[in-house]
């Protein structure tokens, strides 16, 4: 549940109500607003879940992983994929950032 308490704490230090300008999705719950949102976390299953829709992720500006060392097996497939679809479409590598150790907030960025 990390998603749901970043995301809490984020829209807590912008001023904002969870949701709107800061929002989650996780498995069976998600708070957020497509037009108003700006800052999403969700958890790697859902990132690939919307990559199905949208396989180069064109609605996110960025997207950063943080903790990669403890994710499952579906994070290097995400990697691959995506970044063999943005190559072959763009020509460009995709707008990614890993990190190893836990930082503090995590953002996606819509």
């Amino acid at each position: 549940m990390a998603a749901t308490t970043l995301a809490s704490r984020v829209a807590e230090e912008k001023s904002s109500a969870l949701g709107d300008l800061v929002g989650y999705s996780i498995r069976f719950d998600e708070r957020f607003d497509r037009s108003r949102t700006r800052i999403k976390y969700m958890t790697e299953g859902i990132l690939v879940r919307e990559m199905l829709g949208d396989p180069l992720l064109k609605s996110y500006a960025a997207i950063m992983l943080d903790e990669v060392h403890e994710r499952t097996a579906q994070v290097p497939v995400f990697f691959a994929s995506l970044h063999v679809r943005f190559i072959m479409v763009t020509h460009q590598s995709p707008p990614l950032t890993f990190t190893h150790r836990p930082i503090s907030p995590l953002f996606y960025f819509i």
